[in-house]
């Protein structure tokens, strides 16, 4: 068996064999578009994931991230608090 299955012989007009070829080659030419597509996207990526902090918040564990935001809660309210206790201890003295 040394012919090619889709040769005209085999029973396929060359019309239809064309026409496979030209689509063929459209595919190809997609699949080229898609790489560029892929290496537009990650290069994006990459200069998106260079910009952003580096900071606990991002991260991709629920603990590390809770742990996070809840010291930033006692951070901000020792901010608040630290004042407000200073400012009552000088006019309490009064």
């Amino acid at each position: 068996m040394t012919q090619n299955s889709l040769s005209p012989s085999a029973g396929f007009s060359p019309d239809y064999v064309m026409s496979l070829e030209r689509r063929i080659m459209q595919l190809e030419n997609q699949v080229q578009q898609f790489e560029k597509l892929a290496t537009q996207q990650q290069s994006i990526i990459t200069t998106l994931s260079n910009k952003l902090p580096n900071t606990s918040l991002l991260s991709p564990s629920f603990l590390a991230r809770a742990f996070t935001v809840w010291g930033h809660a006692i951070v901000a309210q020792l901010m608040v608090t630290i004042p407000l206790y200073c400012l009552l201890f000088i006019l309490g003295d009064f």
